[in-house]
């Protein structure tokens, strides 16, 4: 709500990029009494307590129309460092050859199309759920099911120097220090949450 404030009252200083909880299955799963986590958790769950059940319903469905128009990545430019950064929520892609062009070019307007089939599709779930990883090349990601993917040092170098990135600014994986450093310094992660789902203890992390 406060970064949803911030951004009406300075539009072009402020951007808000989709994760993969900007979605009505996440949103749902992680709901309802009791709870994934034993306890009562999720958004959905959070509208109707708040502003009841017919209000709550319209809230909540106002907001799934905000979550699919969110972009799916920035590019941030520091001119005077002549530096610049690709900030995604997930990561990297399973794909080869991944360029800005073709992330440009995907539908976002959308539920996040976990089982998706197409080129767009896979692009598009691999930019929300993918996590970075100590290995070379990439993989499907067994930790989280069939939800895609895990990858190195050598994707990250490589979407950089193909793109003109001087790194990868990311979020997604809880860190207890809030943040952690990945495949040489090139790729980020940041996490803001001191104390996710009220389950897992830790530090909440921001960056200039």
């Amino acid at each position: 709500t406060v970064v949803g404030m911030m951004l009406l009252h300075g539009p072009g200083r402020v951007s808000i990029g989709r994760g993969n909880h900007e979605a009505a299955d996440q949103n749902q799963m992680y709901c309802g009494r009791g709870g994934r986590y034993g306890h009562d958790v999720g958004f959905h769950l959070d509208c109707d307590s708040k502003y009841g059940h017919d209000d709550g319903a319209q809230v909540y469905a106002a907001c799934l129309e905000v979550f699919n128009a969110l972009p799916l990545f920035h590019i941030v430019h520091a001119p005077a460092a002549d530096r610049k950064a690709f900030v995604v929520h997930g990561g990297l892609f399973m794909e080869p050859a991944v360029t800005t062009s073709m992330l440009q070019r995907i539908h976002r307007f959308r539920p996040i199309p976990v089982g998706g089939t197409s080129l767009e599709d896979r692009l598009f779930v691999q930019a929300m759920w993918s996590d970075p990883r100590d290995m070379r090349g990439a993989s499907m990601n067994d930790a989280r099911g069939d939800i895609p993917c895990v990858f190195g040092e050598s994707v990250t170098r490589d979407f950089c120097e193909r793109n003109g990135f001087d790194m990868v600014v990311r979020s997604h994986e809880v860190e207890m220090e809030g943040h952690c450093r990945w495949h040489s310094g090139r790729l980020v992660t940041i996490f803001s949450a001191s104390g996710y789902m009220n389950v897992r203890r830790g530090t909440g992390s921001v960056s200039n």
